[in-house]
């Protein structure tokens, strides 16, 4: 098992500190992202909190057109081992110590096999602090046949 960005360069530092590892399917890091060991740890504390859940894991540092054009996407080195229906509504959920916070989000497999979000992900970034700039972890799971996205921010 390796962690690789989203073209699939592997992040040999990532690789040694997350716990993690050897028990998820797929780590996706975006191109470019170098995660300090603080932020590191963060991810760590999150995955032992909520579980692996599918088994992929995505950090993901939030950019101008995720939020301004509501083009969030998961990459398809990511989305190969969710298997989750190729579209959909999914629950975005933020898990801190004093509330839960979700959105709706409908989602879709675009033909370049990456997962893309119609609608309410630029609500939920909005709704709860996340913009330009943030790194946030996003956890998969399946509830209820229902597609549940944790994302948390680590920095």
């Amino acid at each position: 098992m390796e962690a690789f960005d989203k073209y699939g360069h592997a992040k040999q530092r990532v690789q040694e500190e997350l716990d993690f590892l050897d028990s998820a399917k797929d780590v996706a890091v975006t191109e470019g992202l170098n995660l300090t060991y603080t932020q590191i740890s963060k991810i760590n504390k999150i995955v032992e909190e909520v579980g692996l859940g599918l088994g992929v894991v995505f950090v993901h540092r939030i950019n101008d057109s995720d939020i301004a054009k509501n083009m969030l996407h998961i990459p398809k080195l990511a989305a190969r081992n969710l298997n989750i229906p190729y579209n959909g509504t999914a629950i975005l959920e933020v898990h801190e110590d004093d509330h839960n916070e979700y959105e709706e989000a409908e989602y879709y497999t675009s033909l370049d096999g990456r997962v893309r979000f119609d609608s309410g992900w630029k609500t939920f970034a909005e709704d709860n602090g996340l913009g330009p700039g943030d790194v946030v972890v996003m956890l998969f799971d399946m509830i209820d046949d229902m597609v549940h996205i944790n994302i948390s921010e680590v920095a």
